[in-house]
């Protein structure tokens, strides 16, 4: 099985979506358990978060993994992982 190509627009989304919500590369790194340099590489299109990683990014950020993917169908969740084990509104 090959490993999918990343994809740039998915790391847009990312980009959008972290700074929609007032976050750094650094925090959205923390929270997700990967270092800034890896969410910069998303970012710009080097990679794609896979497996566990890509499930935190999309419960942290409210999205829709359909979105995230494709840039179809509804866009975010109706609430959003803050991070801290509780779910709410940023």
């Amino acid at each position: 099985m090959t490993k999918p190509r990343p994809s740039r627009e998915v790391g847009e989304r990312i980009r959008a979506r972290r700074e929609d919500l007032g976050w750094t590369r650094a925090e959205l790194a923390a929270r997700t358990g990967v270092t800034p340099a890896q969410v910069g590489r998303w970012e710009v299109g080097y990679a794609n978060p896979q497996g566990a990683v890509r499930t935190r990014v999309i419960a942290l950020l409210g999205l829709r993994e359909t979105w995230l993917l494709t840039g179809r169908g509804p866009k975010l969740i109706e609430s959003i992982g803050t991070g801290d084990g509780t779910v709410g509104d940023p």
